[in-house]
């Protein structure tokens, strides 16, 4: 329905469309308003519409508006002036805009590093083991339970046989094998509908419509058809969270029931290549089908966390101390619990993150959008966090599922310039106990992850958007890159030894510099190989797995 020529109508009319943040609906009307007062708009709207070029357009309506004498439009023109000028400063040096102050972190400056046009594919690599792990994790996830369980009944007879009057309860002493695999399948054939449900209900999640995904990314919409059509896949069902902090992740049982849930912080925050190449990441999970055992993981870990989130608000509501006291173990008993299922995905979330990187990549021809997408999300997050003032329930409880987790955002977020970031990212690359350091963690080391995408652009003969391949004398280097120290790109069928020298899992296709024997001797001591070797006293089983992903990039 066309808005009338009263200002009056018009003034309320563009108060409200500014409170809901529709500045299309707001110029529209201020618009009206000066063919109602017979103000010539001399210059229109040329600047993509995006929300700095709306408010600009709106403080030279009020300009405009400025000349007339009428009390209402006078009042409009104030009201406009005081947002419009409000969120154009706290929207300065290209951040978004938002409702209160802003992390030092958003002023990142990068350096817009270029995609392949044409990209030849990266080398072939195994996922036989990726997948006997994402078996491993679901049996480790079994015996945790059923361990746990027991624990539990036999703990409770004993309490129960020393006690007066009372009688262990039989049931308990039986064997409950087939129930806990029964209830675990039993989740997993429901976890896409379980799991939408958690999400709306605690959450507001919300549909995403092609359409609407293509606003905020023509390229990711285009990508998604393309992928699934090329692979025979049915399109992943798209869902939006209405929060500012940027996240994404998928869940379902199957690649037909996959679910891709974003969050519209990450819409706005993220330009068109980066917001695309975070779908293909997701889809990177999808194609190597990881997202199954997570999403089993998820819904098993979410009772005991929902659990200790609603103890802990209802602790800080109540001014008993003593019920109090009680909540706050109970509480902390449901965190531990929570901590304690989590860790048999530890491996397979980290995993999952290199393949699905390496296949968004190869997908888009796009690390570097990649690299700056992350950054853009940890400063994000971190962000986020410090405006609440803490973690929010669904960064914590979902980060099994996201894409990087809430502490690599905290641990990022005092870095204020590039050159900081890379020399602390350039630190994950080359310590010699990064592995050990992330062992209790369910996302790899943010350095190591980005200089894997850089090696994928070294490949393709790109710039990278970071710098973390540092000299030798610095004590930095990039062990597994595709070119050599002297930075020339190395010939296509070279072949797949390290700096040391010691042979590297089929299907990597890179090989380093020799370098002087004293340089070979000092990097072979530190090579993820003798790390691996290390660790083969404590978890045998999974040593072929964790040295899988150095077959990636």
């Amino acid at each position: 329905m066309a808005m009338t020529g009263d200002p009056e109508m018009l003034l309320e009319a563009t108060k409200t469309a500014l409170q809901q943040e529709d500045y299309q609906g707001a110029i529209a009307h201020l618009e009206i308003l000066c063919q109602t007062e017979n103000i010539s708009i001399a210059e229109q709207q040329t600047q993509p519409a995006t929300s700095s070029s709306n408010i600009k357009y709106l403080l030279s309506l009020c300009r405009l508006l400025a000349q007339s004498s009428n009390l209402q439009i006078e009042e409009l023109r104030e009201f406009l002036s005081r947002r419009a000028e409000e969120t154009m400063k706290l929207g300065a040096e290209g951040a978004i805009l938002a409702t209160s102050h802003q992390s030092p972190a958003t002023f990142l400056q990068f350096k817009q590093a270029p995609r392949a046009q044409r990209w030849q594919p990266l080398p072939t690599i195994n996922l036989m083991p990726f997948w006997l792990l994402q078996c491993g994790s679901a049996i480790a996830l079994f015996w945790s339970i059923q361990q746990l369980i027991e624990l539990a009944m036999g703990l409770t007879n004993d309490l129960l046989v020393k006690l007066p009057y009372l009688e262990p309860f039989q049931p308990f002493y039986h064997d409950h094998t087939t129930k806990i695999v029964f209830v675990l399948v039993l989740l997993l054939a429901l976890s896409p509908w379980l799991i939408d449900g958690l999400l709306r209900w605690w959450h507001g999640l919300q549909h995403l419509s092609l359409e609407t995904l293509e606003i905020s990314s023509p390229e990711a919409s285009r990508l998604l058809q393309r992928s699934c059509r090329q692979h025979h896949y049915h399109l992943p069902q798209l869902r939006v969270l209405p929060t500012a902090v940027p996240l994404i992740f998928t869940y379902g049982n199957l690649r037909r029931t996959a679910r891709i849930v974003v969050s519209q912080g990450l819409l706005e925050q993220l330009a068109d290549d980066e917001i695309a190449a975070i779908y293909a990441t997701q889809l990177g999970q999808i194609a190597n089908w990881d997202f199954i055992v997570l999403s089993l993981f998820l819904l098993v870990t979410q009772l005991p966390y929902i659990t200790y989130s609603q103890l802990s608000q209802w602790g800080n509501k109540i001014s008993n101390k003593t019920l109090q006291a009680f909540i706050a173990i109970a509480a902390n008993f449901a965190y531990g619990l929570w901590l304690l299922l989590r860790l048999p995905a530890f491996w397979l979330s980290q995993l999952r993150i290199y393949y699905s990187d390496r296949h968004a990549a190869e997908l888009t021809g796009n690390p570097n959008a990649l690299s700056r997408a992350i950054l853009k999300i940890a400063r994000g997050v971190a962000q986020d966090i410090q405006q609440q003032g803490h973690t929010s329930w669904l960064l914590e409880g979902w980060d099994l599922l996201t894409i990087i987790s809430y502490k690599q955002a905290i641990a990022l977020s005092n870095l204020h310039s590039l050159p900081e970031l890379e020399v602390a990212l350039a630190w994950d690359c080359t310590n010699p106990l990064r592995y050990w350091l992330s062992i209790n963690q369910a996302h790899p080391s943010m350095g190591d992850r980005l200089q894997r995408l850089n090696q994928i652009a070294h490949f393709w003969r790109l710039d990278t958007e970071l710098n973390l391949r540092m000299s030798r004398e610095s004590g930095v280097g990039s062990r597994w890159g595709i070119r050599g120290n002297s930075g020339t790109p190395r010939p296509k069928g070279v072949g797949i030894r390290g700096n040391s020298g010691t042979p590297r899992p089929k299907g990597v296709g890179i090989r380093g510099n020799s370098g002087d024997k004293e340089a070979r001797g000092e990097r072979s001591r530190t090579t993820p190989h003798t790390l691996l070797s290390s660790r083969l006293a404590i978890i045998t089983s999974f040593s072929l797995l964790r040295s899988s992903p150095r077959c990636c990039f």
